[in-house]
């Protein structure tokens, strides 16, 4: 197998300019000190030269997703510590806690719809209107219908992938069966991307902005609960994995290639648009 590139995109709405922000992932590879630059090599082929491809990092704020078995070597680790270089796990794990990025505007504007009513009413009918996809319909609808609204919809998703997998079990949190325990683990990961994208934005997690009782990271993951962690979860349920090593790498793999971390920070920027 060749190691394939990095690819950065830019993953905020800013223009070209040093408050971009720039996103590339790996899995199975290693970020290497190569000369005095820098290379990625599959794990397979670490000691050959020939299949390393060099890095190119780009102008503004640059971030790279670490999947399941990926890392900087330290000789690496530490060029991209100088370079300014955020790493987070694509999949949750706690190995990385991003640093924050040197990006005040965010919090900024957080604390700002937090203690508005009107601002964290736009805020909350942009978060419904990427959800729903109407966002005529959303501008139109009060706060507390579309909270049922979503309620709903969450629901009926729910029951449409447990007739689609054949689950015969409620949904019921820590149930032993593989639907609900795939459940938990990619609902608990999609929510640890959350909390380390609000990190590496240096956000604050306590002030949530649809749920006041809640946290933002909450709020994130609850997002991303229909597109994303219920169907893995289900799919990787009706695997029927009997290891939950398994489960936890199976969902992993999903995870990393939902890219659930640029699409989290573009989502936040929408939110946060005052």
């Amino acid at each position: 197998m060749r190691t394939t590139p990095l690819q950065f995109t830019t993953v905020s709405r800013s223009a070209e300019g040093p408050s971009s922000i720039h996103y590339a992932q790996i899995d199975y590879a290693r970020i290497v000190k190569s000369g005095n630059s820098l290379a990625v090599v599959s794990v397979e082929e670490e000691d050959a030269d020939t299949a390393r491809q060099p890095i190119t990092l780009p102008e503004g704020h640059v971030i790279i997703g670490l999947g399941h078995g990926a890392s900087p070597t330290p000789a690496a680790e530490k060029i991209l510590t100088e370079a300014a270089v955020r790493l987070i796990s694509t999949v949750g794990d706690h190995s990385w806690k991003p640093e924050a990025l040197p990006i005040e505007s965010l919090v900024q504007s957080q604390a700002y719809i937090f203690a508005s009513d009107e601002l964290r009413d736009g805020a909350t009918r942009r978060v419904y209107a990427a959800r729903m996809g109407d966002a005529v319909a959303v501008d139109g609808a009060t706060i507390g219908a579309l909270h049922a609204l979503d309620a709903e919809m969450i629901d009926e998703t729910h029951q449409k992938f447990a007739t689609r997998y054949g689950m015969r079990k409620r949904r019921e949190r820590g149930g032993q069966d593989p639907t609900n325990v795939a459940l938990d683990i990619a609902g608990d990961a999609v929510t640890a991307i959350a909390a380390d994208v609000t990190r590496l934005l240096g956000m604050a997690p306590a002030l949530s902005i649809l749920d006041l009782e809640s946290n933002y990271p909450e709020d994130l993951a609850c997002t991303f609960a229909v597109t994303d962690m219920m169907p893995v979860g289900f799919r990787v349920g009706a695997r029927k994995y009997s290891d939950q090593a398994d489960v936890r790498a199976a969902i992993d793999e999903e995870l990393h290639r939902a890219r659930l971390v640029p699409r989290m920070i573009e989502q936040t920027v929408h939110l946060l648009d005052l």
